[in-house]
């Protein structure tokens, strides 16, 4: 219930704008402590249950380990529109990843806002590697939907965080 705190509510059609979070008991609106929202989980309503899975491990050392590092699972071809989903397993918790792209037909800016919304293939996702999780096992699984487009690659990268670079300024 409520009470208790929700993680994860499911919209069965997905509004395309979210002005506000509020939950209301007895006619009275809950006080909601940081709550924030996305368009990740779609209604699992029409769904075909998982057809594969891929599974890897990696362990990050602490020679590589960088402050606010992450991990980007790849997911390299055409699994069709929410056909595929990567989730963690550390120290036999189940961890979600935060975030999650498309690749782009091209340059971000020469591609339309509504590609994403529409995208099929070559879904990256992203997962923070916190202090605490260097010399441990990652176990990656990669979920797939549709039966006919589960056969593809799945890479994953060690990628440094996205801070200001610092560089030089060359007057040409």
């Amino acid at each position: 219930g409520a009470g208790k705190g929700v993680r994860y509510f499911r919209l069965p059609k997905p509004i395309s704008r979210i002005y506000k979070i509020a939950l209301i008991k007895d006619g009275k609106e809950i006080e909601l402590k940081n709550p924030h929202v996305n368009n990740l989980l779609p209604s699992y309503r029409d769904r075909k249950p998982v057809c594969a899975a891929k599974q890897v491990t990696v362990t990050v050392n602490a020679e590589n380990w960088r402050k606010d590092c992450y991990l980007a699972v790849g997911i390299d071809g055409e699994h069709g529109r929410e056909g595929a989903y990567a989730v963690a397993e550390i120290d036999g918790k189940l961890v979600g990843f935060p975030k999650r792209s498309p690749s782009y037909n091209a340059n971000v800016w020469e591609c339309v806002a509504s590609f994403a919304m529409w995208a099929n293939k070559c879904y990256t996702y992203y997962l923070p590697v916190s202090e605490d999780m260097i010399g441990k096992e990652i176990k990656i699984h990669t979920l797939f939907m549709y039966e006919d487009k589960c056969d593809m690659n799945v890479d994953v990268y060690l990628c440094d965080a996205n801070n200001k670079k610092d560089g030089i300024e060359v007057e040409l």
